[in-house]
C-alpha cells in the first residue's frame, strides 16, 4: 500500500505541476484559434511524454468543458472501448462540478469495470488521471489471486473492487477495522489483514483461509513431540540436537533483524546445513533483503530521473513589444552616438533576458526578484528619461525570502502598460516589510504607482476570484500570479488591489510557513 500511495503521490505532483505552472492552461481557453491550437499541442506532448514515468497510470487527461476539448495520454493495457466509455464519463462528470469535491483519488464504476480516479480543477479546465483497478493487481509481484492469499481492493466502505465473486461466495466483510486483523467469513474461518491507502478512498486488503494459515505446521508439531519424547530418553543429545537444528539459526535469523531493524541491508544470514524449514526461512530473508536494497536504489535513481525530467514551469513569455522598443531605443541612442548610454541599455537588456530564461527554478530569493525589476525599470527609465522615478524601501530580513519568480514583476509591467505616459512623469513606489500576524509571520509587498488608479470595473475584477477576462484576455499575468500563489500557499498568501493616491497592489506571503511543494523531493 506504501508503494502505491508513492507512485499516487508523484502522479498527484506532476498533475498539480501542470495546473499551477504551465502557461499553455490558460490559454486553452482563448479565443485566439491560433493560440489555443498551440496550447493544446504543447499539452498534448507535455502529457505523452510523461506517461512513460508513470507505471501504475492507465491514462493521464486534460479537459475543458468549455471548448469540450479532451487531450489525453493512455497505457498500452487498455482497450478502445475502455477508453471512449471512460472519456464520456469523465466529459458527463465535469459537466456538473460539484460531483468534483475530494481531494483524494476516488473510486468509480464505469461500465463492468472499477476505476480509481484523480482529478484537479481550476474553473471549467480540468486535469486528472485514471486506473483500472486490474492494474493495481498487476503492479503487486507475483500475487496469487484465487481462495489462497487473495488480494482484494475494496473502498474504505468494504465494497470489493475485484475478485467480487470470492467475496459474495464466502460471505466476506472487507469494512473491519485494519489495524488489526479479524475472522469473517460464513463459518469465521477467513482471516482478513489490510492497509488503508492515505492518498485515496482505497484500502488492500489480503484474505486468507485459516487452513492456508496452518499449512505445514501439522509436520513441525510432530518433529517437535519426536523430540520432546526423545528429549526425555535422551536430554543431552536432545540438547545438542536443539541447539544445532533450532537455536543456532533462530539465533541467526534474530541477529538478521536486528541489523535490518538498523539499516544495515547487506547482511546475509550463512545457510548452514540446517533443517529444511529454516534453510528456506534463510534464502527467504536474504531474498527478501537483497530485493529492499535493490528497490531501495531503484526508488531512489527513479526519483532522480522524475526531478530531471520535471518540466520548467513559468515559461517566458517574450513581449516583442518590449524588445522592438528596446532595439529602437538603442538604434536611436546609436543615431545620437550616445556609447555610454547603449552600453548600459546593453548590459540592463542583457540582465533581463538572463533572468528571464534561466534554467527549471520553483522559487526564488526575494533579492534576486527585487534586482530584476530594478532591471526593468532602468529599461524603461532609459526609455522614458526622467518621467519614470523609483523609489524602493524593502526590509533587509527579507531579502533571503523564498517567494515565487515574477510576482513583481507582473505587477510592475502593468504600470509601465496602463500608467506611464511620455507626458507626465510617474514615480513607482516598491515597499516590502515583515508583519506578524496571529496565525504566524508574513511579509507585506505593497507595488503602488503615481498615476490615475485602477478603474473600479479593475479593482472588483483584481479583487475577485475570476480574475481572469476570457473574453478579452484581460488581467491573464495577474491571474496567473493569484493561480500560483493560491495553489502553493493556500489561504496564507495574498493579492489585493486599491486606490491609495494612484494604483496599490499589495501581496502577503508567508514566511515560516514554506509553500507545499516543498515537501516534495528537490521542488
Amino acid at each position: 500500500m506504501n508503494e502505491i500511495d508513492s507512485e499516487l503521490k508523484n502522479v498527484d505532483n506532476y498533475l498539480l505541476s501542470i495546473l499551477t505552472y504551465d502557461l499553455s492552461i490558460p490559454n486553452l481557453e482563448y479565443d485566439d484559434p491560433g493560440a489555443r491550437e498551440v496550447a493544446k499541442a504543447n499539452l498534448k506532448e507535455n502529457i505523452v511524454q510523461s506517461m512513460s514515468t508513470f507505471n501504475l497510470v492507465d491514462s493521464l487527461f486534460i479537459y475543458s468543458s468549455t471548448t469540450k476539448d479532451y487531450l489525453y495520454s493512455y497505457s498500452s493495457r487498455t482497450t478502445y472501448q475502455e477508453r471512449i466509455t471512460v472519456s464520456e464519463y469523465i466529459s458527463k462528470l465535469a459537466s456538473d462540478s460539484r460531483n468534483i469535491g475530494t481531494l483524494k483519488w476516488f473510486p468509480v464504476t464505469i461500465g463492468s469495470s472499477n476505476y480509481m480516479l484523480r482529478i484537479f480543477n481550476v474553473g471549467s479546465i480540468y486535469v486528472g488521471a485514471w486506473i483500472n483497478v486490474d492494474t493495481f493487481i498487476q503492479y503487486i509481484h507475483d500475487l496469487d489471486l484465487h481462495q489462497k492469499n487473495s488480494f482484494i481492493l475494496a473502498t474504505p466502505q468494504g465494497d470489493a473492487m475485484n475478485n467480487t465473486n470470492f467475496i459474495q461466495k464466502y460471505n466476506i466483510d472487507l469494512s473491519g477495522d485494519l489495524n488489526t486483523y479479524y475472522l469473517t467469513g460464513i463459518s469465521k474461518n477467513y482471516m482478513v489483514i489490510g492497509q488503508d491507502s492515505k492518498r485515496g478512498d482505497l484500502r488492500l486488503t489480503v484474505v486468507d483461509n485459516e487452513n492456508n494459515i496452518l499449512e505445514g505446521l501439522n509436520q513441525i508439531q510432530i518433529v517437535i513431540s519426536s523430540i520432546a519424547l526423545l528429549s526425555i530418553l535422551c536430554i543431552p543429545l536432545n540438547f545438542i540436537i536443539l541447539k544445532k537444528w533450532i537455536f543456532k539459526p533462530i539465533t541467526k535469523i534474530k541477529q538478521a533483524i536486528k541489523k535490518l531493524e538498523g539499516g544495515d541491508l547487506s547482511h546475509n544470514i550463512i545457510n548452514e546445513d540446517h533443517p529444511y524449514e529454516f534453510m528456506l526461512l534463510i534464502d527467504t530473508f536474504n531474498r527478501f533483503t537483497s530485493q529492499i536494497q535493490q528497490l531501495k536504489i531503484e526508488v531512489y535513481e527513479e526519483q532522480i530521473h522524475k526531478q530531471k525530467a520535471e518540466l520548467q514551469y513559468l515559461q517566458m513569455q517574450i513581449n516583442p513589444h518590449f524588445y522592438l522598443n528596446a532595439f529602437n531605443t538603442i538604434y536611436s541612442m546609436a543615431q545620437m552616438k550616445d556609447y555610454q548610454l547603449i552600453q548600459e541599455m546593453v548590459r540592463s537588456l542583457s540582465d533581463y533576458l538572463r533572468y528571464m530564461v534561466r534554467g527549471n527554478f520553483t522559487l526564488v530569493p526575494f533579492e534576486d526578484e527585487l534586482k530584476h525589476v530594478q532591471t526593468y525599470l532602468q529599461i524603461q527609465k532609459i526609455r522614458s528619461g526622467e518621467n519614470l522615478i523609483c523609489h524602493i524601501d524593502a526590509d533587509q530580513q527579507l531579502m533571503n525570502l523564498q517567494m515565487p519568480p515574477l510576482i513583481l514583476h507582473t505587477f510592475i509591467e502593468n504600470i509601465m502598460k496602463h500608467a506611464l505616459t511620455m507626458n507626465e512623469p510617474i514615480t513607482v513606489f516598491i515597499e516590502a516589510a515583515w508583519i506578524e500576524q496571529e496565525n504566524g509571520k508574513y511579509a507585506s509587498i505593497t507595488i503602488q504607482d503615481s498615476g490615475k488608479g485602477f478603474s473600479t470595473e479593475a479593482l472588483e475584477r483584481i479583487n475577485s476570484e475570476n480574475v481572469w477576462n476570457k473574453d478579452d484576455g484581460a488581467s491573464i499575468g495577474i491571474w496567473n500570479v493569484k493561480q500560483r500563489l493560491k495553489l502553493m500557499y493556500g489561504d496564507k498568501a495574498s493579492v489585493t488591489a486599491s486606490n491609495n493616491a494612484g494604483a496599490q497592489i499589495q501581496v502577503i506571503l508567508p514566511i515560516e510557513m514554506g509553500p507545499i511543494q516543498n515537501e516534495y523531493p528537490n521542488r
